[in-house]
């Protein structure tokens, strides 16, 4: 079987090449094609975050966890269908993270294609206009992904019509900015752990049409996952890099396989409103 993100060949990412995209000490990383990044998820003035945030325990989510051969079954019928979110969303404009955000990029995006699984009017969420309320300078060091799904909870992100995903300028925290982000607002996520088990429910949670948070302490690096196939036996979970259209895989998007799957920390993201009170 080959594995393809819209005809052409899926970048996968594992144990065998995985030091190609190891950073370097400064959190800088080169892709293929010799461009630079910045990872970057601890900085060097910010102490261990707690996940402060509000979180629906796993048994009280609703979600089912399924079984490794039932997660096989559901990829292959959501790759049939064509209705994974990765389908939905494959279209869609990049972030295109231009510093160490990818703590906050990646829980926008993931916020974004929830909105868009839930056929609500797409409305790209600012990763910076969630920024300003976590870190000085907005966090392009690095930062917590914990600590930017939790400011998410709080106060909501602006669209980035009226606050640019990478405006740096706290001109952007207008009246009508703050209200609008009355209207982006992360309620619910869950909590799923890392390791195998994170792994585990995160796919199940895909399968579920949910995607997740995921943060991987080997790669300094923060993505979300949105798909997932089963490639010779193996499932291997479908992410969204943040290094813009052309940063990592096809418009963004790849697998990540062997022990480099399993992640340090993850979430589901559960529920999101558009309208309050809604």
């Amino acid at each position: 079987m080959i594995l393809s993100i819209n005809g052409q060949p899926a970048h996968v990412l594992d144990d065998s090449n995985y030091r190609d995209y190891l950073p370097d000490d400064d959190f800088r990383v080169k892709d293929a094609q010799g461009r630079e990044f910045y990872t970057g998820l601890a900085p060097p003035d910010v102490g261990e975050a707690e996940p402060l945030m509000a979180t629906v325990r796993w048994e009280d989510s609703g979600l089912i966890y399924f079984s490794e051969q039932e997660i096989k079954e559901h990829l292959e019928e959501m790759w049939r269908q064509k209705s994974s979110l990765m389908h939905l969303t494959y279209h869609t404009d990049s972030l295109d993270q231009n510093a160490g955000t990818c703590w906050i990029h990646g829980t926008c995006g993931a916020a974004r294609c929830k909105i868009i699984a839930a056929n609500l009017p797409d409305r790209i969420p600012s990763p910076m206009s969630v920024a300003y309320h976590c870190y000085s300078n907005y966090g392009v060091n690095g930062g917590y992904p914990s600590l930017g799904v939790q400011k998410f909870q709080e106060h909501g992100a602006a669209t980035t019509e009226l606050w640019p995903e990478n405006g740096r300028n706290r001109r952007y925290d207008t009246e009508q900015s703050r209200a609008n982000r009355e209207h982006q607002w992360l309620e619910e996520i869950v909590e799923t752990g890392s390791g195998r088990e994170g792994f585990w429910r995160a796919m199940s949670a895909i399968c579920q049409g949910h995607p997740v948070g995921l943060s991987y302490s080997w790669w300094r690096h923060y993505v979300y996952g949105c798909w997932g196939r089963d490639d010779r036996g193996e499932v291997k979970i479908g992410i969204r890099n943040s290094w813009g259209n052309n940063g990592y895989g096809d418009k963004g998007f790849g697998l990540l396989a062997g022990s480099r799957k399993y992640p340090s920390w993850s979430c589901v993201f559960l529920r999101m409103r558009q309208t309050p009170g809604q």
